[in-house]
């Protein structure tokens, strides 16, 4: 007989003990992020996101045209890519395509490649678009290509973070 994966959320309060398994689908998710008011949970294939503010009930909320892999918020806006490319929402549950993001990063063979950072004045997401291999925004809408690592990194960059004085990023 075949077993079909179950994936889902646990919680828990110290690390060590975790809750039963919550929200279970056949559908695998992506990522956790929490924006100091609810939970936000992307899935790899999928157009929907789990939503959450009390850590008890996960609601799905559709993002048509999408599937959402990474999230992050500067308190203003939050800003989200993945398959269907890159989008920007003023409330973490209705989003926005920006064309401009999307046209350089769509992320389109998997969505779990890639994330994005905002440093406190720039925008930066990678992953494996066609076009750029790292985008960076100043405002979270309009996008613009990194043309000097896509000589470098000529299949995908996995990661980028910062550390308040560089970037880092990872890839092939």
């Amino acid at each position: 007989s075949s077993d079909l994966a179950s994936y889902g959320t646990r919680v828990s309060k110290d690390a060590k003990y975790w809750s039963s398994l919550m929200n279970t689908s056949a559908n695998l998710p992506a990522r956790v992020f929490w924006d100091g008011l609810k939970w936000i949970t992307t899935r790899d294939d999928t157009n929907d996101v789990l939503v959450s503010y009390n850590d008890l009930i996960f609601t799905t909320t559709d993002v048509s045209n999408s599937t959402l892999t990474a999230v992050q918020h500067n308190g203003r806006l939050y800003v989200g890519i993945g398959k269907g490319g890159v989008f920007y929402s003023y409330d973490g549950i209705h989003w926005i395509n920006s064309a401009s993001g999307t046209s350089l990063l769509n992320n389109g063979s998997s969505s779990q490649i890639g994330n994005l950072i905002w440093s406190g004045l720039l925008w930066v997401a990678c992953g494996n678009g066609s076009a750029y291999s790292i985008i960076y925004s100043y405002d979270g809408i309009t996008w613009y290509g990194s043309t000097a690592l896509t000589n470098i990194f000529t299949t995908a960059v996995y990661s980028v973070q910062w550390t308040g004085k560089i970037w880092i990023a990872t890839g092939s």
